[in-house]
């Protein structure tokens, strides 16, 4: 409140770019520096092993079965990456980015001529997208999917 008027003071907030913003705490900042060196390249290094950019290879040579995961496994890829813009805007990895690049190179293959992608629809169900001829959109997960993909791609 203020003084003179008793009235409460308005501040607007600004946003701050994640580039003006440091982490140096003995807490956070090793765990960020962990997630970096060790979690981000484990998470991707399963993906790889489990058959998560198989998928997308599968479904870019339109071939059908053989979805590896769950239906929502591109989502978590894609998750995956969004999480990687921000700790790439914090501060560049030029290795990270080049692993990236390589992943959004194979996901784009997958991607239909009408700009259609969900691997496992795709592979498994093609005349059920979006839930569409008796789908069912909620295993499906294409909305998910879609949604994680502006994602990743507004934060990378």
């Amino acid at each position: 409140m203020t003084a003179t008027t008793g009235a409460l003071a308005f501040h607007p907030l600004q946003p701050v770019s994640i580039r003006d913003v440091a982490i140096d705490d003995e807490f956070w900042a090793p765990r960020r520096e962990t997630w970096r060196s060790v979690t981000i390249p484990y998470c991707f290094d399963r993906f790889e092993a489990d058959g998560a950019l198989a998928n997308f290879e599968r479904a870019a040579a339109h071939l059908s079965g053989g979805h590896r995961g769950r239906p929502w496994y591109d989502g978590l890829m894609y998750e995956m990456i969004r999480a990687c813009g921000d700790f790439l805007a914090a501060r560049r990895d030029p290795a990270l980015e080049a692993r990236i690049d390589g992943y959004i190179e194979r996901i784009a293959t997958a991607q239909g001529p009408d700009g259609y992608i969900n691997t496992y629809t795709q592979l498994m169900a093609p005349a059920w997208r979006w839930g569409m001829n008796g789908g069912d959109d909620l295993w499906q997960h294409d909305l998910y999917n879609a949604g994680a993909l502006v994602e990743a791609a507004v934060h990378y």
